[in-house]
């Protein structure tokens, strides 16, 4: 059994050290670790701001020592998620946005173990909640047995960090991404009206497993702090739709 881990950014500021992707990973290493993972790839949509892929990839090199980091670019969440499905050969991938905080005390099995248990019980989608494990407007839970861990079952797909069977996702899921919508539209409303049926790590009543710390709030603060930056922010975003429109924009894998 083999798990990439799959992560998917955006430029929320102009500088490296703010960007949200780095308490991410921490908060992934201290719930998981590293040492399961067999490859590690970042997938950046270089907007709203700018910050150098170089720059970017440093940090992440020193981030996650002693392990290579695949890095790519790309046009938006949605098409970052299906280049992960394709570019993998792995059995399971784990799918994680870059504002998302684990909860390591709400995360009771090592990463190898779920992914065991999931393929045991013929799972195909496993993600970890942002709320505890109780019915909700939008959600109804079922307890399921995962192979001897307590999980639900959902009845919506949600992008919040989840844990995916490659060759299904490939198979059923990517017809159905729309990979033309900006930010982070395109997956979630697309696979909930098409394959609503997912499972919740967890049994029910578990506490949350994440936390939402909003990119996008991120930029906000960014863009409020002074004029310069609202006009470093318009120049950014109106070079990046120049470039992509002349085809002149970094594409693919960058390192």
């Amino acid at each position: 059994m083999t798990l990439d881990l799959n992560v998917f950014t955006n430029f929320t500021a102009n500088r490296v050290e703010r960007l949200p992707i780095f308490a991410t990973l921490r908060s992934f290493e201290a719930a998981f670790g590293f040492s399961d993972v067999s490859a590690i790839r970042v997938f950046c949509h270089a907007a709203p701001l700018h910050v150098p892929f170089d720059a970017l990839h440093s940090a992440l090199r020193a981030a996650i020592p002693g392990r290579i980091i695949e890095l790519y670019s790309t046009r938006g969440l949605a098409d970052g998620y299906v280049r992960s499905v394709m570019l993998s050969a792995a059995d399971l991938l784990f799918q994680l946005e870059h504002d998302y905080r684990f909860d390591a005390s709400a995360v009771r099995h090592g990463i190898a173990d779920i992914a065991r248990a999931m393929q045991r019980a013929a799972v195909p989608y496993l993600r970890f909640n942002i709320g505890a494990n109780e019915d909700n407007a939008l959600d109804r839970l079922t307890p399921f047995d995962m192979a001897g861990i307590p999980c639900c079952k959902t009845v919506i797909f949600s992008n919040h960090p989840h844990l995916v069977d490659r060759a299904y996702a490939r198979e059923h899921y990517l017809a159905h991404i729309d990979r033309r919508r900006g930010g982070s539209r395109g997956i979630e409303a697309e696979l909930t009206a098409v394959h609503g049926a997912g499972f919740i790590y967890g049994p029910l009543g578990h506490p949350p497993a994440i936390a939402h710390i909003d990119g996008r709030a991120d930029t906000r603060q960014w863009r409020s702090e002074r004029l310069s930056h609202r006009l470093t922010e318009f120049a950014a975003r109106n070079a990046k739709i120049v470039r992509e429109k002349f085809g002149l924009g970094r594409y693919g894998r960058i390192y």
